[in-house]
């Protein structure tokens, strides 16, 4: 179903899960850093899973957001969140374009 451009439109919002995985310097960096800084046993499969399903488990991020808290730049979701808007390839990014 499209937005037909007749009533209220709400927006729909999507995680950019790969800038987040490139602010940790990529799949194999993050996952290096996450079991060594963080001792969390993850695969690198997992990480590519996230990309493919545009999606992170939120108990994944909560580690994600610690990790990036004790290297000392804290994660700010909403800096990776972008706005689908209504059209086809339409879509609106926050901050990292």
């Amino acid at each position: 179903m499209t937005w037909t451009g007749q009533g209220p439109f709400i927006p729909m919002y999507q995680l950019d899960v790969k800038a987040i995985i490139k602010r940790f310097g990529g799949r194999t960096e993050l996952w290096r850093r996450l079991n060594t800084t963080m001792r969390h046993s993850i695969s690198v499969k997992t990480i590519e899973k996230w990309t493919e399903r545009t999606s992170i488990p939120s108990s994944q991020l909560l580690i994600l957001m610690e990790l990036a808290k004790r290297e000392g730049k804290p994660l700010i979701i909403s800096e990776y969140v972008r706005t689908l808007l209504p059209g086809p390839n339409s879509i609106h990014q926050n901050r990292h374009d």
